[in-house]
């Protein structure tokens, strides 16, 4: 009997493959929830957070910001810089990267989630490909109907396009 709840217990438990180039080097898992502090801001939506002794490269799920190359990259990095650099953050890792790749979190900062701050400020695109979320839908629509950052040019370029992709790079958890 044993024997048979382990069997089950370890196929219900064993972490799911990653399904896609875009999912490569990714571990998925349940949600990890903790704190950390900011410890370097890499650019518009990737950062990494510090753990005890552990450094996290985590990229903010449901959001793509522009390159840095590209017109609003710098000010979304800036706008992380000001307002998260050094800061406690609440961390909903949804995904762990391998080494230093970047996992896949939500991150929150004195009650704000950082990746609707970012859209709704116009820094950054709502990813639909990566999770459905009524509140990156809300802020967006909010940012582009008050031509917020990347939406006050017409026809801003999405970072994806930018890359050469048709699409956000991640895929959707669960896809």
């Amino acid at each position: 009997m044993s024997m048979l709840l382990t069997l089950v217990l370890t196929t219900v438990f064993v972490p799911q493959l990653p399904t896609s180039r875009a999912q490569e080097g990714l571990l998925l898992m349940k949600e990890e929830v903790f704190t950390a502090v900011v410890g370097q801001i890499v650019d518009g939506d990737s950062l990494v957070v510090r753990e005890g002794q552990q450094n996290i490269h985590i990229h903010l799920d449901g959001i793509d910001a522009p390159e840095l190359a590209q017109t609003g990259g710098a000010e979304a990095k800036a706008f992380l810089d000001e307002f998260a650099q050094g800061q406690n953050v609440i961390v909903h890792l949804r995904r762990r990267g391998r080494a230093t790749e970047e996992g896949l979190a939500r991150v929150e900062l004195r009650g704000m989630d950082l990746s609707v701050e970012l859209v709704r400020r116009g820094l950054a695109w709502y990813c639909p490909r990566q999770v459905d979320d009524a509140d990156l839908v809300a802020a967006e629509r909010s940012a582009q109907e008050a031509k917020r950052g990347i939406w006050s040019v017409s026809g801003p370029m999405p970072p994806w396009r930018y890359r050469g992709t048709n699409a956000c790079w991640q895929e959707r958890v669960g896809s």
